[in-house]
């Protein structure tokens, strides 16, 4: 009777290490998933920040020395260039605009 009990106890403890290890495997793989993503949001605050830092030297060359006709196109041109960098997928729009500044440039 003693031998029956133990053997259960032995089946109920390797069935609960068996769960803990799968639980822990998965906690593992989500904590791996969290810090790529922690990553990820990093390096587009980074961009972000940049493209902030950036913006605020061109509104400063506008105030300062470039004619208001110019600036606006060059901002505009280059706002458009910093979304390009944030989204890839507006590459034809931003050729579309670079032919427009080009033009505008001459």
């Amino acid at each position: 009777m003693l031998r029956k009990e133990l053997d259960a106890l032995r089946n109920d403890l390797s069935k609960a290490e068996e769960i803990t290890k799968a639980a822990k495997k998965k906690c593992d793989g989500e904590w791996e998933a969290q810090s790529k993503l922690q990553e990820q949001f990093r390096a587009a605050d980074a961009v972000r920040q940049e493209a902030f830092v950036h913006l605020q030297d061109l509104k400063k060359q506008q105030r300062e020395k470039v004619p208001k006709e110019h600036l606006k196109v060059d901002i505009t041109y280059k706002c458009l260039h910093l979304r390009f960098l944030l989204n890839p997928s507006l590459l034809l729009f931003f050729r579309i605009a670079e032919q427009i500044f080009l033009q505008v440039q001459r």
